[in-house]
């Protein structure tokens, strides 16, 4: 007899569906992140695995455009290796979608994708999402702003 133990997977490995993250709006992953930038990627390792944590990786970018948050012109994010997670790959531009990790301050690019996808300059779908993008944070950042302060 040949009995396959196999892990168990708890619900906090578990990724929510790709078919609810892609009902969020920009406006909810905008106001979730900590930080939102455009940036080229230069390089991507594989951080040291804990019994306690899923397979992450820590992103090398060289910064293009910030439309939120304080970002380095050079840093890294850190991300996961799974499918719950945007794959970001050297050589390619993304638009990042980051919450600050509250212990070490880290850039970490949620799971669920929240926003994080790939940019192609150039490309009319690209540019329109950086348009958006950048629209939806001047908007944000005008109504917060015409708020009158206790």
């Amino acid at each position: 007899i040949c009995v396959a133990v196999l892990p168990s997977w708890s619900s906090a490995h578990a990724c929510q569906p790709l078919s609810i993250e892609a009902n969020r709006s920009d406006a909810q992953n905008i106001e979730e992140a900590d930080a939102v930038f455009l940036a080229h990627i230069t390089r991507l390792d594989e951080l040291p695995r804990t019994s306690t944590s899923p397979a992450m990786a820590k992103a090398t970018y060289r910064l293009l455009t910030s439309f939120k948050g304080d970002i380095r012109s050079v840093g890294s994010v850190r991300t996961g290796l799974n499918n719950c997670h945007a794959t970001l790959l050297p050589g390619g531009d993304y638009i990042l979608f980051a919450r600050r990790d509250a212990k070490t301050g880290d850039l970490i690019v949620a799971p669920g994708f929240r926003g994080t996808r790939q940019f192609f300059k150039g490309a009319d779908e690209s540019e329109r999402h950086a348009r958006a993008i950048r629209n939806s944070i001047s908007k944000s950042s005008n109504s917060k702003s015409s708020k009158p302060h206790p």
